[in-house]
């Protein structure tokens, strides 16, 4: 999210905006994850359906992928 969008919703909602890190609220999953062996990390961003659709099919289809709590962001 820019930093615009933040000052604009801090101005709106009187809230600071919320330390999200390496986290996005318009791609998920993302973030860097390790992987087996000594330092080795994948970087992942899935930005939609079809993102989505690729990122299953990267993994081998895993039948998690069609569980219902990951059909929407």
């Amino acid at each position: 999210m820019s930093a615009a969008v933040n000052v604009f919703e801090t101005l709106a909602t009187g809230a600071a905006p919320e330390r999200r890190g390496n986290r996005s609220r318009e791609t998920v999953p993302q973030g860097c994850y390790p992987c087996r062996g000594t330092d080795r990390w994948v970087a992942v961003t899935v930005a939609g359906d079809a993102d989505w659709t690729r990122f299953l099919g990267a993994l081998g289809d895993p039948a998690w992928g069609r569980d219902p709590r990951f059909a929407t962001a």
